[in-house]
C-alpha cells in the first residue's frame, strides 16, 4: 500500500473517531486536553531516538502524527481550520524558505542557508513587535534561556563548558544547590528570564 493510501486510511479513522456515532472519548477532546499528549508523544520520540531504539521509534513517530491529526480533526470540528490547510501551509512555507532549492538562488554552505531561512522568517513574522515574541511562553525555563540566548546575543561572565558532558555536569550541580537550597531552580530561571525579557522589550522600544 502506497503512501496517499495509508493517509487517507489513517484519516478515515480519524473521522470514523470523531464522527457521530464513534468514541465518546475522542469527541470531548479540545486543543487545550489535547497538549498533555503532545508532550508525552514528543518526549517519547526523543527518548527512542536518544536509545536508538528505532523499533520504538517507528511506534512513537505514528503516535506523534496522529495527535497532529487530532488536533486538525478538532479544528475541523470547530471550524477553524483543515488538515488539508494545515498540510497546505508548510509545504507553502517550505518552498518559500528554500529559494536554493525551488528557486534560482545559489547557496553553498549551511551557514548561508540558515542566513537566508533566518531572514525569510523575519520577512514573514513582520508583524511580530519584538524578536521575542516568537518564543513559546510555555517552554521549559532552559530551553527558553538558550532561545533567549540567540536571540539577545548578551554577553555573560561565566566558566564556558567545552563539552556537552561538561556542560551536563555544570547543570546538574547548579540543580544540586538549588535543592540543598530549597530553591526552585525552573522557577528561578524562569523568572531571571521574564526580567531580561522586560529589559529587552524597553531596548526595543516598547
Amino acid at each position: 500500500m502506497g503512501l496517499v493510501e495509508e493517509f487517507k486510511k489513517i484519516v478515515e479513522v480519524s473521522n470514523a473517531l470523531m464522527g457521530e456515532k464513534g468514541c465518546l472519548w475522542d469527541r470531548k477532546q479540545t486543543f487545550d486536553t489535547l497538549k498533555t499528549y503532545l508532550l508525552e508523544e514528543s518526549y517519547e520520540v526523543l527518548d527512542a531516538v536518544d536509545k536508538q531504539d528505532h523499533h520504538n521509534l517507528l511506534e512513537e513517530l505514528g503516535d506523534l502524527f496522529y495527535i497532529i491529526v487530532f488536533f486538525a480533526k478538532v479544528a475541523e470540528k470547530e471550524d477553524k481550520f483543515t488538515l488539508e490547510e494545515v498540510i497546505a501551509r508548510v509545504r507553502e512555507k517550505l518552498i518559500y524558505r528554500h529559494p536554493h532549492v525551488f528557486g534560482e538562488t545559489q547557496l553553498d554552505t549551511i551557514e548561508a542557508i540558515k542566513e537566508q531561512w533566518d531572514a525569510l522568517k523575519e520577512d514573514e513574522k513582520a508583524h511580530r513587535k519584538s524578536k521575542l515574541d516568537g518564543i513559546p511562553k510555555t517552554m521549559p525555563a532552559l530551553a527558553k534561556a538558550q532561545k533567549f540566548a540567540e536571540v539577545m546575543a548578551q554577553e555573560v561572565v561565566q566558566t564556558v563548558p567545552s563539552d556537552e558532558e561538561e556542560l551536563g555536569r555544570m547543570l546538574y550541580e547548579i540543580a544540586y544547590a538549588a535543592k540543598k537550597q530549597k530553591l526552585n531552580a525552573e522557577l528561578a530561571l524562569s523568572k531571571e528570564l521574564l526580567r531580561r525579557e522586560e529589559s529587552f522589550r524597553k531596548e526595543e522600544g516598547q
